[in-house]
């Protein structure tokens, strides 16, 4: 909509009748006060956007614009900002913590619990702010204060896809929903970072589900950090191998952090933190081949200490049995390959 376009629009608005210059080519007229307002929460909106977004590669510019102008309002983004900063200085005590001793069972699954509780006060504000719109004849009209924000064309609500609507299908598939769940707010750093570092969306994802579950915040039992559970122990190293490479994702990385800074800035950057670990996904992958997802878990040299057997099985995943699974880096691979393959049932399931 250019300058002229909003003048008239918002003229429009205040005589009850708002001539919409996209829908009048189609010789249609929206009268704002006749038509049902409707809302969905800012919540429902990123979900709809993201996991649209990493399945199927499209998203509305307009509705990004949108859930964008939401999350800019101060007192939302102070308050959520206020919930990451707890998450982030807790995640940094534990970390210091776990690096001095090893947690026992309980206490690291009684930390993921305590994470998702203070996450889902994030979760529930997104989901009380509530957007409005109006929509009639395949349009629809965002509405921010009282004014028109934009107009899409051909798009419906209701016949949208909505990641959440799939829940309770079986376990399996509900463990890879809440893992979109999760991801969503990155979801547009983690397609552009998989297609730079030339790594499948798939195996990008399935690292996140096997890592993490999704979560922004977590902290391993060993002091790994974030969603791709990037190891505090070997901060150097990571740092090293996702920094020298040629791409735009190393230059992110120089320009976001510095070595001093890059533990607590792993913990507060979600961006960074993605960054960072699907180029060192890239980094595993140009040393090992076909083994980087044993080298993303256990090392570059514990690839090049595998024996036959276990390259024969990881070569051909359909020949691990359960017998196998007794070995960590079979049982790890099995989970991993899962997870991809169940990312692409369901993307083709969707489709």
């Amino acid at each position: 909509m250019n300058r002229r376009q909003f003048i008239a629009t918002t003229a429009a608005l205040g005589t009850g009748t708002l001539f919409l210059p996209n829908v009048i080519k189609n010789s249609a007229i929206f009268d704002i006060y006749s038509l049902e307002r409707k809302s969905l929460s800012l919540y429902e909106l990123e979900r709809i956007i993201m996991t649209n977004y990493l399945f199927f590669g499209k998203y509305q510019e307009m509705l990004v614009r949108w859930m964008d102008a939401a999350m800019e309002e101060p007192d939302l983004k102070h308050r959520i900002q206020c919930v990451k900063d707890d998450l982030a200085l807790i995640s940094l005590v534990k970390i210091k913590s776990f690096s001095r001793r090893k947690p026992d069972k309980d206490e690291a699954e009684n930390l993921v619990r305590t994470f998702d509780d203070i996450y889902d006060e994030i979760n529930s504000l997104k989901k009380a702010k509530k957007l409005e719109y109006i929509e009639d004849q395949g349009k629809v009209v965002l509405l921010k204060n009282n004014s028109v924000y934009d107009i899409l064309g051909g798009t419906s609500f209701f016949n949208r896809f909505n990641i959440l609507d799939l829940n309770n299908i079986d376990d399996e598939v509900n463990h890879l929903i809440r893992t979109l769940d999760r991801l969503a707010p990155e979801a547009l750093h983690i397609k552009e970072a998989s297609e730079i570092a030339g790594i499948p969306l798939e195996d990008a994802l399935a690292f996140a589900y096997v890592e993490s579950r999704g979560r922004e915040f977590a902290v391993s039992k060993n002091g790994d950090v974030g969603r791709f559970q990037l190891n505090s122990n070997v901060l150097s190293d990571i740092y090293k191998d996702t920094t020298y490479q040629d791409n735009e994702l190393s230059e992110y990385i120089k320009r976001s952090t510095s070595f001093g800074t890059f533990l607590e800035d792993l913990v507060s950057n979600p961006k960074l933190n993605v960054a960072v670990g699907i180029n060192l996904m890239r980094h595993k992958r140009d040393k090992t081949k076909n083994y980087y997802p044993i080298a993303y878990y256990a090392g570059i040299r514990k690839v090049l200490r595998l024996s036959k057997r276990i390259k024969n099985k990881l070569n051909n995943p359909e020949k691990i049995t359960e017998d196998d699974l007794r070995d960590y880096v079979l049982d790890y691979f099995n989970k991993f390959t899962n997870a991809r393959y169940g990312f692409i049932k369901l993307r083709t399931y969707l489709a």
